[in-house]
């Protein structure tokens, strides 16, 4: 019996399509919907967010399938360290929330829930991975974070980081 704590007992016994599905509609799905209700216009124009988070969620279903098959009984991430990533991550949060203006309530989210689950679900993923996964599932999650990597250089290059703006300089945001 595997006696995983935490974000590993979720990662471990969810289908793999279930945590594709819900780490897909938290973090990329609900832009375009969020969008149009409180902008009037639905877009997620951001490569790294539009298609550079399923690599993202690669990495995470690497660790979820290496879970699956771990078959020693001690936990390879305890309550410990998810408990002081999961403060550090909501501090993150609040910080974010405090920082940014009131009238971007998805960009908000994105900052408030996207980027601290991300990044919390990633660096529980990246231990797994590390002390437990075979050498090509390594390999394959390095080259998964640097194409999300590679989006999120084309987005700054592409002055995307700012979606708001890039829709406004040219005459296609609604306000």
């Amino acid at each position: 019996m595997r006696n995983f704590v935490g974000i590993l007992r979720l990662m471990s016994e969810l289908p793999a399509w279930a945590l594709f599905v819900g780490l897909y509609v938290v973090c990329v799905g609900v832009f375009p919907v969020g969008r149009m209700y409180f902008e009037g216009m639905p877009y997620n124009l951001s490569f790294a967010s539009s298609v550079g988070d399923i690599f993202l969620f690669g990495i995470i279903l690497i660790a979820s399938d290496t879970l699956k098959s771990y078959v020693r009984s001690d936990s390879i991430v305890g309550w410990n360290f998810q408990a002081v990533l999961l403060v550090v991550c909501v501090a993150v949060s609040l910080l974010s929330w405090r920082l940014l203006p009131a009238n971007m309530v998805m960009d908000r989210y994105h900052s408030v829930v996207v980027v601290p689950l991300l990044f919390f679900m990633l660096v529980v993923s990246a231990v797994v991975i590390y002390s437990q996964a075979a050498s090509y599932q390594k390999v394959v999650s390095i080259m998964f974070f640097f194409v999300w990597l590679t989006f999120l250089i084309l987005d700054s290059k592409l002055d995307l980081l700012d979606q708001q703006k890039w829709l406004t300089i040219r005459g296609l945001y609604p306000r």
